[in-house]
């Protein structure tokens, strides 16, 4: 399972260095070009067995295809880096709402039973709500955990793309598909559990 889901990542990195998104912002940084200009000139390949993706760039210029190369793949990076913080972000604020919440059911509950107590009310009534202050408590720890294991993905997300090797301008007239650039995908350290390592 945890292949398979490498490997759809890597696929799916792969589509997303080369959509309108990635695309759009780089063209921006080159007057006169078109998203729609570079879509026609860059393609991007997974590598069979590994976590790595080629993007590809033809142009008449060697140089500028190896900064376009370079530009989509640090372009890709940021995109997907900033896209794994807001939703981190996002995460950790529902988590600390749920926190909030479960922390102010205890004090409720805590409360409850130290009134009925104090009444002298009896023993199966008090039961019944310490059973649920015990319930909370657990939830309480399982949203302390939870957001834990947050912190440490959003602290490990900066690995979750990395350019293996830059384009370098090519020496000699390219043919189709020549390899430019090299960017390696590691497994995601997002909410989601994908397995973790570094190519």
């Amino acid at each position: 399972n945890g292949l398979l889901a490498s490997d759809q990542l890597v696929q799916t990195e792969s589509q997303l260095a080369v959509g309108n998104p990635v695309l759009r912002a780089v063209a921006s940084q080159y007057p006169g070009l078109t998203a729609q200009q570079l879509a026609g000139e860059v393609s991007s390949t997974p590598r069979v067995n590994t976590q790595l993706f080629e993007i590809d760039v033809l142009d008449s210029s060697p140089a500028r295809a190896a900064s376009l190369a370079n530009a989509i793949a640090d372009t890709l990076i940021s995109q997907q880096l900033q896209t794994a913080l807001q939703d981190n972000n996002q995460a950790r604020q529902q988590i600390q709402q749920d926190i909030a919440a479960t922390q102010q059911q205890i004090n409720d509950v805590s409360n409850k039973i130290a009134t009925l107590q104090a009444q002298g009310a009896s023993r199966e009534r008090i039961a019944v709500l310490q059973n649920q202050l015990s319930g909370l408590q657990q939830h309480y720890d399982q949203w302390e955990t939870s957001l834990a294991q947050l912190e440490a993905a959003q602290a490990q997300s900066g690995d979750f793309l990395r350019i293996a090797q830059p384009a370098q301008p090519a020496l000699s007239p390219a043919q189709p598909n020549v390899k430019l650039n090299t960017i390696g995908a590691v497994s995601y350290t997002h909410l989601r559990a994908h397995e973790t390592g570094r190519n």
